[in-house]
């Protein structure tokens, strides 16, 4: 049997080494030591699939995020033509999930927390959160952790008001990603992006779900 490591994991399932050392860490990817290594079954990797694009920069992701939503976004026509082509792979690909995975991932910083349970529903209904991926309505799927979106300048404040603890993905019942937009998390492209950064079956067949409708919608740019 051929193991790999941790750096080649992440690069077939399009995420960073620390994310797939966080799946080893809390036991939803399996892995074994060798020697002071992680080494990983590749046949482990239901999701695996090679990196198929670089990541699209912020500014691009956003702008690739409005295409795909019907809206004209500010960039140059010649990036604009770009997208156009990013969005017919996009509507042509078997796993969309996964081409999602690996351009939208610098979309924003995720960083997880650990909240008291008793506070969990006041931060869910926190005005300077986005509910965003299963916590967005239209996941269709029942999580227990509180997932959103936040701007840079209020991450302290909900850190301070609601004494969210640093957490790793065991532990924690909090993911915020952080950026300067304020996304609708309920436009299609969006929520198909959060759902497919999750890896689970159900929300990769959810986010696959999201762009064929919205496609056949004609939610996405000619």
């Amino acid at each position: 049997m051929t193991l790999i490591g941790v750096r080649e994991a992440a690069e077939r399932l399009a995420i960073s080494p620390r994310r797939v050392q966080q799946r080893i860490e809390d036991g939803s990817l399996p892995a074994i030591r060798v020697g002071s290594q992680w080494a990983i079954d590749p046949s482990r990797l239901p999701l695996a699939a090679p990196r198929r694009s670089r990541p699209l920069s912020p500014r691009m992701a956003w702008a690739m995020l409005d295409l795909l939503a019907g809206r004209e976004p500010t960039v140059a026509s010649t990036e604009r033509a770009r997208l156009r082509t990013y969005a017919e792979r996009l509507q042509a690909a078997d796993d969309p999930a996964a081409l999602l995975r690996a351009w939208m991932v610098r979309r924003a910083d995720r960083v997880e927390f650990r909240v008291a349970p008793a506070d969990l529903d006041d931060l869910r209904d926190d005005d300077r959160l986005r509910r965003a991926g299963t916590s967005a309505e239209g996941s269709f799927i029942v999580s227990p952790t509180l997932e959103a979106y936040a701007v840079p300048t209020d991450v302290d404040g909900l850190v301070d008001d609601y004494f969210l603890v640093p957490a790793d993905r065991q532990q924690g019942n909090v993911i915020l990603h952080v950026t300067t937009v304020r996304p609708d998390t309920s436009a299609w492209p969006v929520l198909a992006t959060d759902l497919a950064e999750h890896l689970g079956s159900r929300e990769s067949a959810r986010a696959n779900e999201l762009v064929r409708l919205g496609s056949a919608g004609g939610e996405v740019a000619p």
